[in-house]
């Protein structure tokens, strides 16, 4: 038993454990109160994990108190930066991308008439091209989510030449036997690209 005029429990490093509890909490609590801002609240399963690490650092030490409040500040951070990422390029698309950005898929080896059909009419694309004018909402989208499948390509193969020989060699598991690169015209044959590299991806072949 822990002596009355100190509080009750046992002591850990020379304080008392309902202190060490009630820092815990402070931290924890201060921490999400100065990394959520109120536009994007860490909540559900990784407030739930918050809360048991929290519970299971009671009777703890300092040490542990800083992992919790690292722990917390990247989970934080997690949350609020990856949304703006995609707040900008939204954005981004909404405002008009610029034609040239085309030529760093066309670098990567990609047919630039193939490219240019994915993004939009051969004239209307060839003449902003030229005069580096910039795309239209529904060209920029095209554009937009072109880059996006050919880049989760490059991360799935580990490899952009590797990635650009699958984009475009046709495939037997494809709807009749085209090749990725060709289906992302649409925003359907888009989705069963992204399906069959994330099969890839977790070694599903069949």
């Amino acid at each position: 038993m822990g002596d009355p005029k100190k509080g009750a429990g046992p002591l850990e490093g020379g304080r008392p454990r309902k202190k060490v509890t009630t820092k815990v909490k402070r931290v924890t609590a201060s921490t999400l109160k100065a990394g959520g801002t109120g536009r994007n609240p860490v909540h559900g399963r990784e407030l739930q994990e918050m809360r048991l690490q929290a519970r299971k650092m009671k009777g703890g030490i300092k040490s542990k108190n800083s992992a919790v409040r690292k722990m917390v500040v990247k989970t934080v951070t997690r949350r609020i930066l990856k949304p703006l990422r995609h707040v900008e390029a939204l954005e981004a698309v909404r405002s008009g991308l610029l034609p040239q950005e085309l030529n760093i898929l066309i670098e990567r080896g990609y047919a630039r008439a193939e490219l240019v059909r994915l993004v939009g009419p051969r004239s209307t694309i060839e003449r902003k091209l030229s005069g580096s004018i910039r795309l239209d909402l529904q060209e920029s989208d095209r554009l937009a989510r072109l880059s996006r499948i050919i880049a989760k390509a490059e991360a799935v193969f580990g490899n952009a030449e590797k990635a650009r020989h699958w984009m475009e060699r046709p495939s037997s598991r494809l709807p009749r036997g085209e090749s990725p690169l060709s289906l992302l015209d649409t925003d359907g044959g888009t989705q069963v690209v992204t399906e069959r590299l994330l099969q890839i991806e977790h070694g599903i072949f069949a």
